[in-house]
């Protein structure tokens, strides 16, 4: 059985070669996706497939800012908004 765990405090948008310190205290394991397959990482978790679990919050968030903002990385101050609180 396959769990997926996303928690989210922060996205941040890196554009180039990364690594990653893992501290298992706090992550358990990660792993790089493209948008599709993100996409179908969500869409599977919603039908209950594979044993995907993931936080309906992270795929709120996904579905509303991640994926646009990600459509924009060569220009994401267009989606900079620090005055609106968004309630989920």
């Amino acid at each position: 059985m396959a769990v997926l765990l996303l928690p989210v405090d922060y996205i941040m948008f890196v554009k180039r070669p990364v690594t990653v310190d893992l501290n298992e205290n706090e992550c358990h394991a990660y792993k790089y996706v493209g948008q599709e397959e993100l996409r179908e990482i969500i869409r599977k978790s919603k039908k209950g497939e594979e044993g995907i679990t993931i936080t309906p919050w992270f795929a709120l968030i996904a579905e509303t800012f991640l994926f646009k903002w990600w459509d924009s990385l060569d220009n994401v101050e267009i989606h900079k908004d620090t005055e609106t609180i968004h309630r989920f």
